[in-house]
């Protein structure tokens, strides 16, 4: 059931400032023509690319490579989804509000670059780490504060599109998908090829990317679509 003004929306003539979505062409024409659009999908496909990694080979990574049994790489492996849990809805917490303090620039940008950047410390902290628990942390730690930078990537497509930001999200998670297919191919191929502290070391460079890509991001044009 919709809302009286929900009912005037949508049945009042189109205009200007409530374009005609029929084709929906006027979305996306609007939103390429953003250069932080393309920064913003391409910071949060480097995201897909580690997450990716996270989901498909962290288990076999603990068992295969740091030779761990299968009951503890089981238990262990659980370890970045139990950190994911805790930080994704905190980095969420913390983006609105410094948002809502200091602006766009420390609360989108800011905690976007930070944990990207720190995401990138973590993994490779952990990769070349000789202790395997201390792998297991630092590699946990750094899923979580990826996925800490969630609540920013998907706050930042309603900033700069509005009511449209089904369109903006659509764009971004697709390039998170892109590099989601990449990763669990790419990943066990160079780690069979060059060694897999290499191939975590491309994931750490992936999230260093990220997190130079979101200064592209500029939010002057939030909110004016």
């Amino acid at each position: 059931m919709v809302n009286q003004e929900e009912l005037a929306w949508i049945t009042q003539a189109p205009t200007e400032s409530q374009p005609d979505l029929s084709s929906g062409h006027f979305i996306f024409k609007d939103l390429l023509r953003l250069q932080s659009v393309w920064f913003l999908t391409l910071s949060y496909t480097m995201l897909g690319y580690i997450a990716y990694i996270y989901l498909s080979w962290f288990f076999l990574y603990l068992v295969n490579v740091r030779h761990f049994t299968v009951l503890k790489g089981s238990l262990f492996g659980s370890g970045p989804f139990i950190a994911i849990a805790i930080f994704c809805p905190l980095g969420g917490w913390l983006t609105d509000r410094l948002t809502k303090k200091y602006g766009y620039s420390i609360g989108r940008t800011g905690v976007g670059a930070a944990g990207m950047f720190l995401t990138s410390l973590l993994i490779y902290s952990g990769t070349v780490a000789k202790d395997p628990y201390t792998t297991i942390l630092m590699l946990s730690l750094g899923a979580g504060i990826l996925y800490a930078t969630v609540g920013a990537y998907w706050a930042s497509t309603i900033d700069f599109s509005h009511k449209h930001s089904g369109a903006l999200s659509g764009l971004m998670n697709m390039g998170a998908n892109l590099g989601g297919t990449i990763s669990p191919t790419l990943t066990p191929f160079i780690g069979e090829k060059w060694g897999w502290p290499v191939a975590l070391t491309v994931a750490a460079g992936a999230a260093f990317l990220g997190s130079l890509l979101w200064l592209g991001v500029k939010f002057d044009k939030a909110r004016k679509m």
